[in-house]
């Protein structure tokens, strides 16, 4: 009997067992029955060399017979596959994938492992050409992405920042006007991440798959006082950023990087979105760690954020390793624009000292923050910091010290470790702060860039042995077996 093998029937995940020291696939059930393998069916068994694949065909002059199985009253087919020469091309992976078609069957390697094969494919051309392409999500004005460049760059890489999304036009706009880490070819994606990775096909479906995929989610609602002010029970309530996660890891899935790189506050680490992110990125073939970054180890403001980075499994990454280097001195006078003492910026902000009377009487324990130019440390600037809020950080008056004012944006920028050039031709000083306070201490992630640019440019130095075969067979499996081209 002919078959046109175009109808997908089944796809199965299979753990391969042994028998009498050979690897054995057992199939059993009416899923082959409606592929045509029937009991008492004659088939064929092909396996190319160098391929990861063995593919089984309904043949009437074949060789083979499909055996027969009665459970409870009912005759089911048995093909039993128990041979070294057949499946010893799927060697080091616990299971494979068992796709049935109308009058054949292909077993086909791990899909797990053949993303870790595309991924090793990437990373070794990165390598050999220096080349290290990054997207970057939640861009913001790119921060992040920024001091990573530059780390790489130190790591013997050439950056290549591929695509950004970020969800507000007007911050994407600055990114690409004044971020040096854009170039010409940057595709700049503004819009919300959820409809990229859920519903923009065509976007997507042109974007090419980096290296390196980074970002940090909003963390509106990862706080306890951030899920007390909007009434949630816990984080992934938040209509507005508590489901990006989902988002996240479907652009994971999709493009397929070889590295991921999150960072977020610390509270975020413990919430239902991390852990998911976490037990996914395992399940993906990745390596996860993560470590604390603080902001007082590399410049002046305590920023605290925690970092997850997953590699493809075999890079030998050590986050624990990277020891932030010697601080230099510095102080709050040394970031400081030459303002004029009668400059109206100068304020005795009667109401925040007030406020602070009255939180105290109230057992809040909310205090302004105020400091002088001697001072070596200042707390978080946010994003909302032109908001004068009590407990982000002032500076006192030199001669005055009943007055105080905000720092400007280019101190804010200073704080930070951030390049002033990142906040060129802004002129709004709301906006300024906005774009600031949501990104990272640049100095600690520059290093970050370096020490992950090093471990990848090591190759892939644990990887079993299995993947070079993957990596051979890949392409010709995706070109025969088009429906599998997303594995």
């Amino acid at each position: 009997m002919a078959y046109k093998a175009t109808r997908l029937v089944a796809t199965l995940v299979r753990k391969l067992g042994v028998n009498k020291g050979a690897p054995r696939l057992w199939l059993e059930g009416i899923f082959p029955s409606r592929a045509g393998f029937a009991p008492g069916a004659r088939y064929t068994v092909s396996a190319p060399d160098g391929e990861m694949k063995v593919v089984l065909k309904i043949d009437d002059s074949g060789v083979r017979l499909v055996s027969a199985k009665t459970k409870a009253d009912r005759t089911l087919p048995v093909i039993d596959l128990n041979s070294k020469e057949l499946l010893d091309r799927f060697v080091g992976m616990d299971t494979v994938r068992v796709v049935m078609l109308n009058g054949e069957i292909h077993i086909l390697a791990d899909a797990v492992e053949v993303k870790k094969a595309e991924r090793r494919r990437r990373l070794e051309a990165a390598i050999e050409h220096r080349t290290m392409t990054v997207a970057s999500v939640s861009h913001g004005i790119g921060v992040l992405s920024n001091a990573l460049h530059v780390g790489l760059r130190q790591a013997g890489f050439k950056p290549k920042l591929l695509w950004a999304c970020e969800i507000r036009e007007e911050v994407i706009n600055q990114a690409a006007h004044a971020n040096d880490a854009w170039d010409e070819e940057t595709v700049g994606l503004a819009m919300p991440l959820q409809q990229l990775a859920f519903a923009d096909e065509f976007t997507l479906s042109r974007l090419q798959r980096p290296v390196l995929l980074e970002g940090g989610l909003p963390c509106t609602a990862a706080s306890m006082a951030g899920r007390a002010k909007k009434g949630l029970a816990k984080a992934e309530d938040d209509e507005t950023a508590g489901h990006l996660i989902a988002a996240f890891i479907a652009l994971i899935a999709r493009v397929n990087p070889c590295a991921v790189m999150l960072e977020n506050v610390m509270p975020y680490w413990s919430t239902a979105s991390a852990s998911i992110l976490r037990t996914q990125l395992k399940e993906l073939g990745y390596d996860v760690q993560e470590r604390e970054l603080h902001g007082e180890d590399y410049v002046i403001e305590a920023r605290p954020r925690r970092v997850l980075v997953a590699v493809t499994q075999g890079v030998d990454l050590d986050l624990a390793a990277m020891v932030p280097p010697p601080k230099a001195q510095q102080t709050i006078a040394d970031v400081l624009e030459p303002i004029a003492e009668d400059d109206p910026m100068w304020s005795p902000m009667q109401y925040l000292k007030d406020k602070e009377v009255r939180d105290q009487a109230a057992g809040k324990g909310f205090k302004m923050q105020v400091v002088t130019p001697d001072a070596t440390r200042v707390g978080t600037l946010g994003t909302g910091y032109q908001k004068n809020r009590s407990t982000e950080g002032k500076v006192q008056h030199p001669t005055k010290p009943e007055l105080m004012r905000l720092f400007t944006p280019t101190e804010h920028a200073r704080l930070k470790g951030i390049p002033e050039s990142m906040i060129e031709g802004v002129t709004s000083r709301t906006f300024a702060h906005e774009i600031l306070g949501q990104s990272v201490i640049w100095p600690a992630f520059r290093q970050l860039g370096e020490h992950l640019g090093q471990a990848l440019g090591k190759g892939l130095v644990k990887a079993k042995a299995v993947l070079p075969a993957v990596v051979k067979a890949a392409p010709d499996q995706e070109a025969t077996m088009p429906l599998f081209q997303a594995a």
